[in-house]
């Protein structure tokens, strides 16, 4: 029955993220028309609806007291956040794109609240969900790709499968890839148990080279890389082991980089770099986006130009920008909600770091995946968007992590035999318990 439940707190999470990077969202674009400015969308909400009344009524279950807990003791960075999102209704020239994005949020909120139950007793339940659902777009887009190249290829050539654009489908294959490197660094230890988890590996790279996704491709090349390092440091019995471990890995990288330039003095250049990851100096001009970013925040440093998707912004400012994000997610939030914002942000930020640190001293391995995921989607908003962006697959993420670590410390307390000649429990402090 804790199983059970557990895949059931899990599952709104599924779901969001399978309509958000599975392009199920049934949104069409309309006409501009008098309250609804922007021509937006009627995104259909009904999808989205369902899951977050679907994590309403899970966290309204009996069994789900430790989330109302967690919640209610736990969420002022986003109740700040909920607050000062509304706020902009009073400088924002589409009200309704701010009311859609808040609902968004909240409903976000709710089902991270909700997944983390899963952390209190089935931890690699959510590795398992993450790997599950990656699994299933990926082979869903590479039939699409292959045998509805209509649907599945774009214009130029990238794959995007069954998502709405390449790039989510490389983030889909980036979430599969830090999912499967940790099911395969934290699971069981038996071969034949690993051995699909490394098969799907080259299955998720496969889908990230044909759709091109460079940021992407270089995180997951990473993730595959320092998750199994840092497991064996931790698993290391002795700091000298660790040390040794450690200097043969920059060791051998040194040895590398060294030939390197031996062979071939041209491949350290920059242009080799830029040329190596697919881009141009100017980053496929992100360079010149951000310069219209940063003069739009200079615009409006304090407040930002509310979370309306950039319709007042590109409305009134001179700049008219005419995208949907700035492709850096700290720009883009500087933009959206100025300082004030920014703030709030490093906030919520610093209360995640701070729950995670507290955690990792009981359960060193599952914070330190955690850690890595985390610092996976902030450097994946170097050159993307995904810091309060509604829906988006990272971003729900990292209000899973914030919620996990918190239930697990605060109420979901591991049980171990107190000594003596009482039988009784002594509760004492957990980051995961299996």
């Amino acid at each position: 029955m804790s199983r059970f439940f557990s895949l059931l707190s899990l599952l709104p999470l599924f779901l969001y993220l399978l309509i958000t990077e599975g392009n199920l969202s049934l949104s069409h674009q309309v006409a501009p028309a008098a309250g609804n400015p922007q021509g937006l969308v009627t995104e259909n909400l009904f999808l989205y609806g369902t899951v977050y009344l679907l994590a309403l009524l899970l966290f309204f279950l009996p069994r789900s007291g430790n989330s109302r807990t967690v919640l209610r003791q736990n969420s002022l960075p986003f109740l700040l956040l909920l607050i000062y999102m509304l706020s902009g209704l009073l400088w924002t020239l589409s009200p309704l794109s701010v009311l859609k994005e808040t609902v968004h949020f909240a409903g976000i909120i709710l089902i991270g609240a909700v997944a983390a139950e899963s952390s209190k007793k089935q931890p690699m339940l959510f590795f398992s969900t993450l790997f599950a659902f990656a699994l299933m777009l990926v082979i869903l887009s590479i039939v699409a790709a292959l045998y509805f190249p209509q649907v599945g290829v774009g214009i130029n050539g990238r794959w995007q499968g069954v998502t709405s654009h390449p790039n989510h489908l490389g983030i889909t294959c980036l979430v599969g890839t830090f999912a499967a490197t940790s099911l395969i660094c934290l699971g069981k230890n038996f071969l034949w148990w690993k051995i699909p988890y490394f098969f799907t590996l080259i299955l998720f790279f496969f889908c990230l080279l044909k759709a091109d996704s460079k940021t992407s491709l270089l995180l997951s090349l990473g993730v595959v890389a320092v998750i199994p390092l840092c497991i064996t440091i931790l698993r290391a019995s002795r700091i000298s082991v660790a040390v040794f471990r450690i200097s043969i890995f920059y060791v051998i990288a040194g040895i590398i980089v060294f030939l390197m330039s031996v062979l071939d003095p041209d491949l350290l250049t920059m242009d080799s770099f830029f040329n190596a990851i697919g881009r141009s100096r100017t980053l496929t001009g992100r360079l010149d986006l951000w310069a219209s970013g940063w003069q739009a925040f200079l615009e409006r440093p304090l407040l930002g130009w509310g979370f309306d998707n950039l319709f007042t912004l590109s409305t009134l400012s001179p700049a008219r920008i005419q995208y949907g994000q700035f492709h850096n997610g700290y720009l883009d939030l500087l933009v959206r909600g100025g300082m004030i914002a920014v703030l709030l942000f490093l906030y919520l930020w610093f209360k995640l770091s701070v729950n995670l640190l507290k955690g990792s001293k009981n359960d060193r391995e599952p914070a330190i995946v955690m850690f890595i995921l985390a610092a996976v989607v902030l450097l994946h908003n170097l050159t993307e968007t995904s810091f309060m962006q509604f829906p988006n697959t990272l971003w729900a993420l990292i209000i899973y992590i914030y919620f996990a670590a918190i239930p697990l410390r605060r109420a979901a307390r591991c049980q171990t035999p107190s000594p003596g000649p009482l039988s009784g429990l002594q509760e004492k402090e957990c980051f995961f318990s299996s």
